[in-house]
């Protein structure tokens, strides 16, 4: 089983019954579940990822309220089920204790977002990152009857709309900075490093835009394309990225070329742009003045 599945069924067979027992007046309002950092929690680890603290864990989340009332008691008793579950045994270290065990619900956010409070202005939102953003909001509520920590969840899934159009805007940007302007040059001065390091940024910016145009936040960056695989709008266009990995020289700057004009058609088709320009810097453009006009 993958390390959402260990989780879920580690906090089903081992700690609800005793949640139960030891807090009769609380426990409806002790959320659980596995969400936050780690590949596990997006559903993308394997077999590589078991080679360091892969273990049983999940979370507890508790108010503020609760915190200062059963926080203590709760601890003790995440640390007192069992060793192993499933032939897997539970790892004890410091990435570990940041990544289960019980949390007040705000500290929690704060320490995954790596901010204090959640945002509230379009400037609070654009300070945090994709890949915070969609740490966030992975993984599985496993209970939650008091429903404090998915309201926040839910409220942060809900990205706003001037926020979402200048992440696109400079994702947009970047995709023909990298791609459609400077690729084509470092392999006409030969400049091979150049060449391996836009395409890097083409790929990422191009992986980025399509998750976007999915209303998907982007997770760290080796999960890029794992994330894009499952995406419904631009799914080909995915593969088109892939074979960016095996491009080079002319072959590449056709895909690259292809590509922009695969996103070019849904930003269209989105209603965001009108331009038939398959050079991106314009649809970036006119979503930035768009943006300037409201």
């Amino acid at each position: 089983m993958n390390g959402l599945e260990l989780a879920r069924g580690y906090y089903n067979d081992c700690a609800r019954e005793l949640i139960l027992n030891k807090f009769p007046d609380q426990s409806g309002r002790i959320a659980a579940g596995l969400v936050g950092e780690g590949s596990e929690c997006f559903g993308f680890d394997d077999e590589i990822s078991k080679d360091h603290d892969f273990c049983p864990r999940f979370f507890h989340w508790l108010s503020e309220e609760d915190e200062k009332a059963i926080g203590d008691d709760l601890r003790e008793l995440y640390d007192s089920l069992p060793s192993c579950y499933e032939g897997v045994t539970r790892v004890d270290t410091p990435q570990t204790k940041l990544r289960s065990g019980v949390w007040q619900i705000g500290s929690f956010y704060d320490y995954i977002l790596r901010s204090k409070g959640l945002p509230e202005t379009r400037s609070e939102w654009l300070r945090i990152p994709d890949q915070c953003l969609a740490a966030a909001t992975n993984g599985e509520v496993f209970t939650d009857l008091l429903g404090e920590f998915t309201r926040i969840r839910e409220y942060l899934s809900d990205c706003p709309e001037d926020v979402w159009l200048t992440k696109l805007s400079g994702r947009l940007f970047e995709m023909a900075q990298s791609g459609q302007y400077n690729y084509p040059r470092t392999v006409r001065r030969g400049d091979t490093v150049a060449q391996h390091l836009a395409m890097d940024r083409f790929i990422s910016s191009a992986l980025m835009t399509i998750l976007a145009l999915n209303r998907r936040y982007s997770p760290f960056y080796k999960w890029l394309f794992r994330a894009a695989k499952e995406c419904t709008v631009l799914r080909e266009t995915v593969d088109k990225v892939r074979f960016l990995t095996v491009s080079e020289g002319d072959e590449a700057i056709n895909r690259i070329e292809a590509i922009c004009g695969d996103i070019t058609g849904e930003l269209a088709r989105q209603g965001l742009t009108s331009s038939h320009d398959t050079f991106l810097v314009s649809h970036s453009d006119e979503i930035a003045a768009k943006l300037r006009a409201r």
